[in-house]
């Protein structure tokens, strides 16, 4: 369009709208119902506890807020678990499992699990100094 001085403003454009909180937070449940199947399905595999199973739900839904989007939540669940059967071994002997046992359950890497099981911990260390 054209002015009366002759200047020649843009089209206006569509500003879109803020992203409503609940289709973020529908988002979030969903991704996080995502990593607690696959924990499951790992922690049936091992058979695995309970109890533990629940706290490493617990560690999954901390971990959900920090994590990078395009990670393959296979990972991180393993990271979860694995860290979940660390914590209660130190009560309960039979529950321990390693690095490469707990990514075997959930299809990946004793490697990938040590990358998360590190994060996980890091996060869990910043909550605690605040």
């Amino acid at each position: 369009m054209n002015s009366d001085l002759g200047y020649n403003f843009p089209p206006k454009r569509n500003i879109p709208k803020e992203k409503d909180k609940s289709d973020v937070d529908s988002h979030m449940e969903e991704r996080i119902k995502t990593y607690k199947e696959i924990l499951m399905i790992g922690a049936n595999k091992l058979n695995i506890p309970q109890y533990v199973c629940t706290q490493g739900m617990k560690y999954l839904v901390k971990m959900v807020k920090k994590i990078q989007i395009g990670c393959d939540p296979r990972g991180y669940a393993g990271g979860c678990l694995y860290v979940a059967c660390k914590e209660a071994s130190k009560k309960d002997k039979k529950v321990r499992r390693t690095q490469k046992e707990v990514g075997r359950s959930v299809g990946m890497t004793d490697i990938t699990i040590r990358n998360r099981t590190k994060e996980l911990e890091s996060i869990l260390e910043m909550e605690s100094k605040i």
